[in-house]
């Protein structure tokens, strides 16, 4: 590794050797202070003195004008007519590469492949890369219902669950996942089944 000296607060970095000569500054904090020193504009980069004197115009600086008129707008006529027929004719006749092409794998290597990805297991739990110890309550109440369905009966008055109908056709469960404990972790043992009627009277009390 290779330090240096960030240009703005002074402090000490350490980079690879391959950015030894472009590294300038230790984060991004020190690179946006750069700019606004600079007026938007990279310190050491050349600009010619027409894109200089366009982006002062813009009085935004490190951009040109929203309102800018795209170099093309209004042009027609770009290409001869003597030019558009020949792209036109160079593209007549050609048949795509994949075009009626079946069986492109023989059934022997489809069955290999078959195989292969039955054996592969995605990660699930601890070991998937976007576990998290202390997950938001929506994530919690899906990992509930994915991993261990809807609650059959509620734990209070004893209510058997049913599918119900809203007014606009869709549907609901009418028992819930309750936190019991205070602790939203994916844990079981921390929640219990609700009706409706009881989960709400629970969370004023609580």
């Amino acid at each position: 590794m290779i330090y240096k000296k960030c240009l703005i607060c002074g402090k000490e970095f350490s980079i690879i050797p391959s950015r030894a000569k472009t590294a300038k500054y230790c984060s991004t904090i020190c690179q946006l202070e750069m700019l606004k020193k600079t007026g938007g504009v990279w310190k050491g980069k050349k600009r010619s003195k027409k894109t200089i004197q366009r982006m002062k115009d813009a009085n935004n600086p490190g951009r040109f004008k929203l309102e800018s008129t795209p170099w093309n707008k209004g042009k027609t006529g770009v290409y001869s007519e003597e030019s558009l027929k020949k792209m036109g004719d160079a593209s007549k006749g050609r048949t795509p590469w994949n075009k009626g092409k079946t069986g492109v794998y023989s059934e022997e290597t489809i069955k290999k492949i078959k195989d292969a990805r039955a054996k592969q297991k995605n990660p699930s739990g601890k070991s998937h890369w976007a576990w998290k110890e202390n997950p938001g309550y929506s994530a919690v109440h899906k990992w509930l219902v994915r991993k261990y369905g809807n609650p059959l009966s509620c734990d209070i008055c004893g209510k058997i669950g049913q599918s119900v109908s809203r007014k606009n056709e869709t549907t609901y469960w009418d028992i819930e996942w309750s936190n019991k404990t205070g602790r939203y972790i994916k844990d079981i043992k921390h929640f219990r089944g609700l009706c409706i009627k009881c989960h709400i009277n629970h969370d004023k009390r609580t």
